[in-house]
C-alpha cells in the first residue's frame, strides 16, 4: 500500500470471495472479493478501515478482468480434461 509522501507499506490481507467460471475463456475469476482484515506494522489503527476499503476496491477492479487461473490447453492431463468437460462451477457451503 502506498500512502502519498510515505514509502510503500507491506500489508497482510485476509479476505474472501466467490468464484466465477467463464466457460468461453476457460478461466476462473474472483467474484465480489472483500478484504476482511488488514495488518501492517507501520499502519496506524485509525487508518485500517480506510485501507481495508481501498484494498477491497482495488481487488474488485483488478479481478474483474484478470483471472486467478486459466485452464491451459497444454496443461496436465487433469487440466486438459477439466478444460474439455467443465461447463460451469457452482459454490455451495463446503462444496465446489
Amino acid at each position: 500500500v502506498e500512502v502519498p509522501g510515505q514509502p510503500p507499506l507491506r500489508v497482510d490481507v485476509a479476505g474472501r470471495a466467490g468464484i466465477r467460471y467463464d466457460e468461453r475463456g476457460k478461466a476462473f475469476f474472483l467474484e465480489k472479493p472483500v478484504a476482511d482484515s488488514v495488518r501492517a506494522p507501520a499502519l496506524r489503527a485509525e487508518a485500517v478501515p480506510a485501507t481495508r476499503l481501498a484494498i477491497t476496491q482495488l481487488m474488485e477492479a483488478y479481478f474483474r478482468e484478470k483471472p486467478v487461473h486459466v485452464l491451459r490447453e497444454d496443461g496436465s492431463p487433469q487440466e486438459i480434461a477439466a478444460r474439455w468437460l467443465l461447463k460451469s462451477v457452482r459454490i455451495e457451503p463446503g462444496r465446489v
